[in-house]
């Protein structure tokens, strides 16, 4: 998952195995998260829906299994969402 993420060995976590899928999809993502930019501030907004799904359908994951990493996805999506966008003194 290193690999995937650019970092090296000391920035290194277990990832359970029915973890794997829906985190190398979510690091597949990281590019496609909308931002909005205003005057004093920059707001993440989160990953477009259907970035998420061309982004399983190039993966070639089977479409049975994308309703459940869809909720997978936004689960992870709602916690970044909170780190990337809290209050910075």
């Amino acid at each position: 998952m290193r690999e995937l993420a650019g970092e090296d060995a000391s920035d290194a976590c277990e990832v359970w195995q029915e973890n794997r899928r829906t985190l190398e999809v979510f690091l597949s993502l990281s590019p496609r998260w909308d931002i909005a930019i205003g005057w004093s501030a920059i707001a993440w907004c989160g990953i477009p829906r259907h970035e998420i799904e061309a982004t399983l359908r190039m993966m070639l994951i089977p479409r049975k299994e994308h309703a459940e990493l869809l909720g997978d996805l936004r689960a992870m999506e709602a916690a970044a969402l909170e780190i990337l966008n809290a209050k910075r003194d």
